[in-house]
């Protein structure tokens, strides 16, 4: 089984294999045979084309101790010869032992496009030479995280291609380098234990001889004379004691009072003393064991062995046992039922934070050491041993005062003493790095086997079609599941190649998927249909790389989205078809009512600056504000039509708040005092004189909310106060707001009817639009106006209030009181106080010079129009500003005109005959024989936003909409003259 050609990544099976090397690795105990194991299931797991173990040495760089490779490919170990040595200036894993140390693993993709092998030429060249192409390199440990072993490294080599290590190799390779770990530590524990084992029996052999052999055996008396003696064959005769000699002529004094004092305690306690010391003989040091026990009163029996040689091997065994991970020990356990440890190596440190000496006594630290939960288990333990004599093996948790705790592993060979007790040889070591690792070994065999499960039950639970198809295509393999979309039989499809199992175009459209995610590695998404029992269904298909040329493709059912998809398009087009129509009706009807207004409106207003009686003023009074309300209509209409379209746009250029304000109070005046009401206004001191925004938006929310208050308002007061407050959600940009109020003392609106104050088509009640007439669209006009300049508006009526308040807002009015106060804010820009200065300058300058604009700002001028009522409209404004201008028909006798003189000014409309206003502005933009390109202005009865869009968009300076007004002729001759004065202060 091979993970790297899993076609649809089956955990379960490299499962199966991670297990089976575990138990064959466990199993072996020779470290040559568990590597050529280990490197050859890992190479089959994987799929690669070479696996190897390096393992570091502690006078060398390391050896390679094993391999597996693809007959494809050249062997390491045959390249640098048996053992695979490797010198350093050709590898540099060692410069990586500590990370490695630390549990880090590298990998390298593709050695050809790697950027952190350019700072490795000596690698990078190895690499090469041994044609790998990606590498995965896993350290090898056997000792704790808190005193980590570095063995070796487990390499793996992909030699024919790149290739890209997912997260499930990774933890595989992981995985059994923990359990190669392992195997090798306990291989070399079991080989220790064989060595220590054959140490122990040679050196009880060995003492039971001595024991039986002393040195020297003499009779004293309690004051040190001697009565008799006896040595040893072996032994030289020059140390033989004579009967009545006295201790003192035989050791130092320190050796004659230690023995002197061990004569009388063992006559007085009549209990068996021993004790080693050590003396010069011959002019080397040597070591002995004395003996002393009672013989009566007065006498008493001395034995003196030499133990040098003992000595001196239980130095080089405690030397050893340094180098050995953890501690060897001798255990005894007396008849009576107490214990201790006759020897410990100092590794007991390690294991019990004790030293040899607390324990040599009595065991008990030891077992106040063991976890409360494995107490009782390893007391047990022991007793079993004790019993049967067979060897004893535990593992279990010590805790230290620290709150630290760690597993640790014991064995011991039992034998019994002559006395009955129980004698162990043996070692115990640290674990806890194997414990964690078995641990983490148990969860991620727990995570694959959860993990196969799930994906076994996702599958089953699909309703789609999941298949696994090779490069060309191919189908290799069905994933059960619920969906059965399929062409077919699963035998048949499985035999056949992708253009016999799928029509041609659906067949290349996959295979071309398949190539190009296979070439990218990235996932890729399409549809396709099917004809399927008489009927066309729809899938949504994803290809997803899972092997060098293998991919996953999972097909989902997608026909009644695709039907709901076409259906949503026919809809949307439709609505889309009725708005443009509607768009395209309202246009149409504003520039058709437009034009023969221009005429009304322009002729009334120019009636009305002649000397005429008061009823003929009256009467052209009378037009101009039916022709007024007529407009405002229309561009009611227009207005919310932009709304509803998204298409509004607002201007943002300084004005004079309070012209604004002004203006509006001019346009009102004559309607207020026809009601019968007061009119004024208010605004406070820290309102700034020049705002940025769009003053006819502003103008036109004004004209509103004003108009409807003098409207409601019978021999009353209506009242505009305009002051600054701090905005709610303040930032760098905008730091206030304008707060604008309109009171009046009108009939008021009742809190039933203010809910549908804001909506567009209402009002408050049914009857005020017979009565006072009105479209229902003001207010939510003003509404989406406001709303655009980064405020809100409500109304405050009898008591209640409508609209969008701010948080916390008190009424102002109460269910007894009269009328209504309407409120809007917009925001403040922050914007340089010097620059507002500047263009207030020019503002001012421009308005005082409009009387007498031609003298001060001379300007040739040239009106396209094909309305002779239009044009002399248009003639008559300009006249009063004193310009005269020259009058083109139509965008062909423009041309001409401007090749024949410079005009400064072109006011052009767009619809006219033999060549329209747009291309005629196109053309004069394009000429580079112009000499001085003029100022155009749209002046037409097209007014949507993408009839201004079209004006800008072919070169047009300004767009003025039909129709026309004097002041907006002013502006535009205003505008001209300011231009570039204005520009500069608001850049600055």
């Amino acid at each position: 089984m091979s993970l790297g050609n899993n076609v649809e990544i089956c955990f379960g099976e490299a499962l199966d294999s991670l297990t089976e090397l575990s138990w064959q690795l466990h199993e072996s105990i020779n470290l040559v045979e568990m590597s050529n194991i280990a490197v050859r299931k890992t190479r089959d797991i994987l799929g690669c084309d070479r696996v190897l173990i390096y393992q570091f040495l502690p006078q060398e760089d390391g050896a390679i101790i094993a391999e597996s490779v693809d007959l494809a490919w050249s062997s390491i170990l045959e390249n640098f010869g048996k053992g695979g040595s490797v010198t350093s200036d050709r590898l540099i894993w060692r410069k990586h032992v500590e990370a490695h140390l630390n549990g880090a693993f590298s990998t390298i993709e593709d050695t050809e496009d790697n950027q952190a092998l350019r700072s490795e030429p000596d690698y990078a060249d190895w690499l090469s030479k041994m044609q790998v192409r990606a590498n995965l390199v896993m350290p090898i440990t056997t000792r704790s995280p808190s005193s980590p072993n570095l063995f070796g490294l487990l390499i793996l080599h992909q030699c024919d291609r790149p290739r890209y290590w997912q997260t499930q190799e990774i933890s595989l390779v992981k995985n059994i380098a923990t359990q190669l770990g392992m195997a090798i530590r306990n291989a070399d524990i079991s080989t220790r234990n064989q060595i220590e084992s054959a140490l122990q029996e040679s050196e009880a052999r060995q003492r039971a001889i001595l024991e039986a052999i002393p040195d020297l055996l003499l009779r004293v008396s309690r004051d040190g004379s001697c009565l008799d003696s006896m040595i040893s064959p072996s032994i030289d005769a020059n140390q033989f004691v004579a009967i009545g000699q006295h201790l003192s002529e035989l050791l130092s004094p320190e050796c004659l009072e230690r023995q002197l004092q061990a004569i009388e305690r063992a006559i007085a306690t009549n209990q068996l003393q021993v004790y080693r010391q050590q003396l010069i003989k011959f002019g080397k040091l040597a070591s002995e064991e004395v003996r002393i026990s009672a013989i009566n009163d007065h006498e008493a029996l001395v034995i003196v062995r030499d133990i040098t040689s003992e000595v001196d091997s239980e130095q080089r065994l405690e030397q050893i046992s340094y180098n050995v991970p953890g501690f060897i020990y001798q255990y005894h356990l007396r008849t009576d039922g107490s214990s201790h440890f006759p020897y410990a190596s100092h590794g007991i440190r390690d294991i019990y934070d004790l030293s040899s000496q607390e324990v040599s006594q009595d065991a008990a630290k030891v077992f106040d050491r063991l976890h409360p939960e494995d107490l009782d288990y390893v007391r047990q333990s022991i007793i079993n041993s004790a019993q049967n004599l067979t060897v004893w093996g535990c593992e279990y948790r010590v805790r230290f005062d620290d709150g630290r705790t760690i597993w640790v592993a014991g064995n011991a060979t039992p034998q019994r003493e002559p006395d009955g007790s129980i004698l162990w040889h043996g070692y115990i070591k640290e674990i806890t790095q194997r414990k964690q690792a078995e641990i983490v070994l148990k969860e991620e065999q727990t995570k694959l086997q959860e993990a196969y499960s799930e994906q076994k039950a996702l599958f089953a639970a699909m309703k789609d079609v999941v298949l696994i198809r090779n490069s060309e295509g191919k189908c290799l393999k069905i994933v059960p599941t619920s969906g059965n979309n399929l062409l077919g039989n699963p035998e048949e499809i499985l035999r056949q190649s992708i253009y016999e199992e799928l029509p041609p175009l659906v067949a290349q459209t996959i295979v071309d998927a398949i190539h190009h995610s296979l070439s990218t590695q990235q996932i890729i998404s399409f549809d396709y249909p099917l004809e399927m029992n008489g009927r066309d269904v729809w899938f949504s298909a994803i290809i997803s790389p899972i092997a060098e040329d293998k991919v996953i493709q999972v097909a989902r059912d997608i026909t009644e989205r695709k039907q709901a998809e076409i259906t949503l398009a026919e809809a949307k087009e439709a609505a889309e078809a009725l708005t443009r129509a509607k768009s395209d009706f309202l246009a149409n009807m504003s520039h058709e009512i437009r034009t023969p207004m221009n005429g009304v409106i322009g002729m009334a207003e120019l009636l009305a600056s002649t000397p005429l009686t008061g009823d003929q003023l009256d009467y052209v009074q009378t037009i101009q504000d039916s022709g007024n309300i007529l407009l405002a209509v229309i561009n009611d209409i227009l207005d919310f039509s932009k709304i509803e379209a998204g298409k509004l746009e607002l201007e943002e250029r300084p004005f004079l708040l309070k012209d604004a304000v002004k203006s509006a109070f001019n346009i009102l005046s004559t309607e207020a005092a026809n009601q019968a009401n007061i009119l004024k206004y208010a605004i406070a001191t820290d309102v700034p004189a020049t705002i940025v925004g769009d003053q006819a938006r502003v103008h036109q929310i004004l004209i509103n909310l004003i108009g409807n208050a003098i409207k409601f308002t019978q021999k009353g007061e209506v009242e505009l106060l305009v002051k600054c407050i701090r905005s709610p959600q303040s930032s760098n940009q905008i730091l206030n707001q304008i707060l604008f109020s309109i009171k009046d003392t009108g009939i008021g609106i009742s809190s039933d009817r203010l809910s549908r104050l804001f909506q567009p088509f209402s009002q408050a009640d049914a009857s005020i639009s017979r009565k006072y007439g009105g479209t229902g669209l003001g207010l939510a006009i003003c509404k989406y106006l406001v709303k655009f300049m980064g405020g809100k508006i409500w109304v405050d009526s009898k008591g209640s209030i409508a609209g969008e308040p701010p948080i916390g807002w008190q009424c102002a009015t109460t269910s007894a009181t009269s009328g209504a106060i309407f409120y809007f804010t917009i925001d403040l820009p922050n914007i340089n106080s010097e620059a507002i200065a500047t263009a207030n300058i020019a503002l001012d300058a421009a308005n005082q010079n409009l009387s007498c604009m031609a003298e001060l700002f001379p300007l040739k001028i040239l009106i396209v129009e094909d309305n002779e009522v239009n044009q002399k409209i248009a003639s008559l404004y300009l006249k009063r500003f004193g310009y005269i201008a020259d009058i083109a028909n139509n965008g062909v006798e423009a041309l001409e005109m401007v090749y024949q003189q410079n005009y400064d000014l072109l006011f052009m409309d767009m619809q006219m005959p033999e060549m329209d206003g747009l291309t005629a502005t196109r053309l004069i933009r394009q000429d580079s024989n112009i000499p001085l390109q003029p100022q155009i202005v749209a002046m037409t009865a097209n007014v949507m936003a993408e009839d201004i869009q079209n004006c800008l968009a072919v070169g047009m300076n300004d767009h003025i909409g039909k129709p026309i007004r004097v002041e907006e002729i002013a502006r535009t001759l205003n505008r001209l003259q300011i231009k570039n004065q204005v520009a500069t202060a608001i850049k600055s």
